[in-house]
């Protein structure tokens, strides 16, 4: 299964990714460690807020649900 990631920063910008089951926990730990300062979007629901995050992704998490990837895009952004 391929699931829809999007990494949202403070300002705005974000990058979406295509994620296989198979690498799904090693990306969201990656994000998490080493992208603080990134909110992680998983298929519609947020996993990680980000530092400085919450208003941008309250402002702008209706506009992600929209966005589906049906392949895996390994690297990831």
């Amino acid at each position: 299964m391929i699931h829809t990631t999007i990494g949202l920063y403070s300002n705005g910008a974000y990058n979406v990714n295509g994620v296989d089951s198979s690498n799904l926990a090693n990306h969201i730990n990656y994000n998490i460690q080493k992208r603080p300062g990134r909110a992680l979007i998983v298929d519609t629901f947020v996993v990680y807020k980000g530092i400085g995050c919450n208003d941008v992704l309250n402002s702008n998490i209706r506009n992600f649900i929209k966005i589906k990837k049906t392949e895996d895009t390994y690297p990831y952004k």
